[in-house]
């Protein structure tokens, strides 16, 4: 065969993963169902644009073919006007299929999609088998296992039969649709691999970190209750490190005591509980706390009172400022008249006032 002169085609990375992995699927499941070595036939449309002898396969999708009866046209026309709606500028540019050489039925399949673009062009994917290269050597030599073809009329014994005529490719990618491409096709750490891969390493290493942290906080608290009933050795060492760690917490406050007390099954002295009166080291600490505490509060509400009693009296001097010269206009008096007794009034009802 020789190639065709003038047709370019630029092949997207998504279309090849798609079209990849419409035939793992096919084959596992076929592989499931039946014991049968023959490869599955998998048929799908290619999608992209097209501006004269150059084309740019960017999607695809898959196809209902029946060996017999042949395509799905009613499912065909569905899948393209959906795209269509999507992406307004793909239009049909051919169909994929998988097998090592174009055969009789791939032809006549061909024949078929005619009527969506007067020149289809035809992807197929060639899976390697225990006869070819495997897949590690075949990506090490730097192929791809597919080829394209153009159909083309030849005159055969005087008929006219559509002859498949390989096209050279060529793989293009954007930056964002290399991105996705290398998260999706170099699977990351993790059983599942991907993204998944991740979340579920990163949730693991949470889990055993905080079971790790219960586990150690258990025999603290085991240490302490053996000490307590004189099943352990006192270390006064230990008390300390414990004590300056238990230091480091948030303190509690009274509603969440009870709670902590209940899970942890001790009983903690915190001040007065239920009209009993407590003392020791514990109840005099939070007594003097709450009184610093509130002290503090008390400071704070003297504090706002007071700004708020300046702001007041601001504005009552600006107010009887205001009062004061309209009374002094009306009146005409000087500051031994009228307007001066207005003023000394003024100056009683702000005396008033304070």
């Amino acid at each position: 065969m020789t190639s065709t002169q003038g047709l370019k085609v630029a092949l997207h990375p998504l279309a090849i993963l798609s079209i990849s992995e419409h035939y793992t699927r096919t084959a596992i499941q076929s592989a499931s169902q039946s014991t049968s070595s023959t490869p599955p036939q998998v048929v799908g449309a290619l999608l992209g644009t097209q501006s004269g002898r150059e084309l740019e396969v960017v999607n695809s999708f898959e196809l209902v073919a029946d060996p017999e009866a042949g395509l799905d046209h009613a499912y065909l026309v569905t899948r393209r006007d959906q795209f269509k709606q999507v992406f307004p500028t793909f239009d049909f540019l051919g169909w994929y299929s998988v097998g090592q050489q174009p055969s009789p039925r791939d032809t006549a399949l061909h024949q078929q999609f005619l009527e969506y673009n007067e020149s289809p062009i035809f992807l197929q994917l060639s899976p390697p088998s225990s006869q070819q290269l495997t897949a590690e050597e075949q990506s090490s030599k730097g192929d791809l296992p597919l080829a394209i073809y153009e159909s083309v009329v030849e005159l055969v014994a005087g008929e006219a039969k559509p002859t498949f005529v390989p096209v050279p490719y060529e793989v293009v990618t954007g930056e964002a649709e290399r991105v996705a491409v290398e998260g999706v096709s170099k699977p990351e750490a993790g059983a599942d691999g991907g993204a998944q891969g991740n979340l579920i390493v990163a949730l693991s290493t949470q889990r055993n970190a905080l079971q790790m942290l219960s586990d150690r906080v258990a025999l603290i608290v085991q240490y302490l209750d053996a000490v307590s009933r004189g099943q352990a050795r006192r270390d006064d060492e230990t008390l300390r490190m414990i004590a300056s760690l238990a230091g480091t917490l948030p303190s509690a406050d009274a509603k969440t005591m009870p709670a902590m007390e209940s899970a942890s099954g001790g009983e903690v002295a915190m001040g007065s509980k239920e009209g009993e009166s407590e003392s020791g080291p514990k109840g005099e600490l939070e007594l003097e706390f709450m009184t610093e505490y509130n002290d503090v509060l008390l400071t704070t509400y003297l504090s706002a009172l007071t700004k708020q009693l300046e702001t007041a009296n601001a504005l009552l001097d600006k107010q009887l400022l205001v009062v004061s010269g309209q009374a002094s206009g009306k009146e005409g008096g000087g500051p031994g008249g009228p307007g001066g007794e207005g003023g000394g009034g003024g100056r009683r009802r702000r005396a008033a006032y304070a």
